[in-house]
């Protein structure tokens, strides 16, 4: 109930988050196992370990991070192993609660990932390691245990007790541990070696004080509780350091082992607001109670009545689960399958889209290929897909392994740097959330070999410097009267400079000094963050570029030329033109686009 309570259950319920099934899986395999563990009847013991195996079983299919449970159940064998030092006939009923709770967990658990392997896929895939930098490792993330440690406190300085725990070492341990903890709490950060130091020295004093009062005074049912709650914090412990160590970058990643870290706190208070307290209280202390009880809810009902995409009305105003708008995964998936059945022959590039495999598991989707160069687009290839921030995540990964630069990765590459050029990707289609971002490109690599067409194609062979030919150009004017140029040039080396291209509006009286122009690297893209370097073009391709030309200010009554060519970005080293092998200069004078026609 106190998980229920929890603000950001309701959240991530509301949203269909898979650590939400996650969690009541764990806690029902922890909750059955702990009754096995802790049982002496054989009959009951068995049952509950099958139980345990089932809840495991629909754990492990829901999500891979619930096999950590195993990683528990492992420590806590060993652990009792030790306890019982070494007594095999005692250690055996516990052994094989473990047994019955693994054979228990495969038919389910284990399907999953056999389905993976049989189809080609990975069994596991774990995240890129960018999302492991990202880990806060905080001491934020204990604070579960501190409110269970402040409820403990309470109950034993609070409660009549005849005996209390020694105030000195209780207080002097406390003191450390907030010295080491609340620094990051109040500036999330990850705790440094000091404050890991000063953690434990807390946690050994204020252990002592504890253990020792404990032996002293804790009740038969008393030493009951302690033993259960020891075996669910061993239980947990493989979990939590994973989730701590790893993957804390987000709060709800925790969610598997959360109730298991509240039952501390639901024992306590259990035990000190027995029935037979409350019902010593007089009626505004009762009503009190009451209310504080309701105020604890009211979050939970708060978030899941509220949306921050649709605001309060969200049940009202969202889209339907079938709604291919509903998100942007959704919306990816419904036009995929759209085109599967009207085109079928479907194969997908899409570095990082993990759960596409999951929606179109006989198809090829490719979430491991990380092309940086044109060719490695495998030409039979239909869609390319882009996602943010899932596609950085795994190009990230691929610069660890590779040693390639990371800096450059994704975007500044061949390929992603060709992520808008037309002649070599479709953008077909565009899918974004609060979260998520999904480019979707149709894929023709070899087209970029063919010439496009234009509206007008040179006659004379116009060369800039030796790697590139003017073909063509196209061009119309746009609403606000400025002209739409297209350029298409034919590469006939690779540049050994990166380039951009420069268009002047000169007067044709002879003047040198542009009244107009539209200078920058090549097919520049703000999607892309970049632009489709110099570089990077191949032999035998063709390159289309486009850029507005503003005639704002120009008078009618002039006659201007229009002049073009390449200049290096590194030095502005312009280069050479040839019209018919002979030399130009450093521009090429564009004879037939007369601007006075645009001009007003």
């Amino acid at each position: 109930s106190i998980w229920a309570l929890y603000p950001h259950f309701a959240y991530w319920s509301r949203i269909a988050d898979l650590e939400i099934p996650l969690t009541f899986g764990f806690t029902g395999a922890a909750a059955f196992f702990l009754m096995a563990w802790t049982n002496d009847q054989t009959t009951l013991r068995r049952h509950y370990a099958l139980l345990a195996g089932f809840f495991l079983g629909v754990t492990m299919w829901t999500k891979p991070t619930g096999g950590a449970f195993i990683l528990g159940v492992v420590l806590l064998v060993i652990v009792d192993l030790i306890r019982v030092r070494g007594n095999w006939r005692a250690w055996l009923p516990r052994f094989e609660v473990a047994f019955l709770a693994g054979l228990a967990c495969i038919p389910l658990g284990g399907v999953w990932y056999l389905r993976n392997i049989l189809l080609g896929h990975e069994a596991v895939t774990f995240p890129p390691p960018i999302w492991l930098t990202m880990s806060q490792r905080s001491g934020q993330e204990f604070g579960w245990l501190l409110l269970a440690l402040a409820l403990l406190l309470g109950y034993l300085y609070l409660t009549p007790h005849r005996q209390r725990p020694n105030p000195r070492p209780v207080t002097l341990g406390v003191i450390v541990i907030g010295l080491a903890l609340i620094p990051t709490i109040i500036n999330p950060q990850r705790m440094n070696l000091l404050e890991w130091g000063l953690l434990v020295i807390g946690v050994v004093i204020l252990g002592r004080e504890l253990v020792r009062f404990g032996q002293q005074q804790l009740s038969a049912i008393g030493r009951q509780d302690v033993s259960y709650l020891l075996w669910g914090a061993l239980l947990a412990l493989p979990y939590f350091i994973t989730w701590f160590y790893s993957y804390s970058y987000h709060y709800r990643l925790s969610f598997a082992i959360v109730p298991l870290l509240i039952l501390p706190s639901a024992v306590i208070l259990g035990r000190w607001l027995t029935v037979e307290r409350l019902q010593t209280w007089q009626r505004p202390l009762m009503v009190s109670y009451l209310a504080g009880l309701v105020l604890l809810g009211v979050p939970a009902v708060a978030m899941v009545n509220y949306d921050e995409g649709y605001g309060w009305d969200w049940l009202k105003n969202a889209p339907s689960q079938s709604d291919p708008t509903r998100s942007a995964l959704t919306g990816i998936v419904h036009y995929l399958q759209s085109y599967s059945t009207e085109q079928g022959n479907l194969r997908v590039v899409a570095p990082g889209v993990q759960m596409l495999q999951f929606f179109f598991p006989l198809d090829d989707i490719r979430i491991t290929t990380l092309p940086l160069a044109t060719d490695a687009i495998p030409p039979d290839m239909t869609h390319f897909i882009h996602a943010v921030p899932d596609s950085v995540a795994w190009y990230d990964r691929y610069a660890i392994k590779q040693d390639y630069p990371s800096e450059r990765l994704p975007y500044h590459t061949q390929w992603f740097t060709s992520l808008w050029r037309e002649n070599v990707l479709k953008n077909s289609a565009t899918f974004s959330d609060r979260v998520f971002t999904y480019y979707v490109f149709e894929v023709d690599v070899n087209q970029r070999f063919e010439e496009p067409e234009t509206q007008i194609r040179l006659e004379n062979s116009v060369i800039f410097g030796d790697f590139a030919r003017l073909v063509g150009y196209s061009y119309e004017r746009n609403e606000a009267g400025d002209i739409e140029l297209s350029t298409v040039f034919e590469v006939l080396a690779q540049p050994d400079d990166d380039y951009s291209i420069f268009f002047h509006v000169l007067e044709a009286t002879g003047g040198e000094i542009p009244v107009a122009n539209a200078d920058g690297p090549v097919r520049e893209h703000d999607h892309a963050l970049t632009y489709f370097s110099t570089r990077f073009w191949e032999a035998g391709e063709y390159v289309i570029d486009r850029r507005t030309l503003a005639l704002d200010g120009l008078s009618s009554r002039d006659f201007y030329d229009l002049r073009m060519g390449f200049y290096s970005m590194m030095d502005g080293r312009r280069a050479s033109v040839t019209i018919n092998h002979r030399s130009a200069g450093d521009g090429y004078i564009w004879d037939a686009l007369q601007l006075n026609q645009f001009i007003e």
